[in-house]
């Protein structure tokens, strides 16, 4: 069931937060970093939340070089677990 949700002030709803995993799985997997990628999902999904919360110091860096509405929701999708987890299943 596809439903909208508010993460860290966005509403990001499950067909577009799929459609983001599946185009960052591609990437990962045309790259070769299939199992390097695969296993560092696995060994950081403890520390997601902190990882996310983390990743937002960062984010005036990468406005400039992705766009502000794009870093918003990869921000808000990367500190979410559920996430992570399906985006490490795409990758295997």
């Amino acid at each position: 069931m596809e439903r909208d949700r508010l993460i860290a002030g966005l509403e990001i709803d499950d067909a577009e937060a799929e459609r983001m995993i599946e185009r960052a799985a591609r990437a990962v997997v045309r790259a070769k970093m299939d199992l390097p990628a695969a296993v560092a999902l696995e060994v950081v999904r403890p520390l997601v939340f902190l990882g996310g919360q983390m990743l937002t110091v960062l984010v005036p860096f990468l406005y400039p070089l992705f766009g502000k509405e794009r870093v918003d929701r990869f921000t808000a999708l990367a500190g979410d677990r559920r996430w992570v987890r399906r985006l490490a299943e795409r990758i295997e």
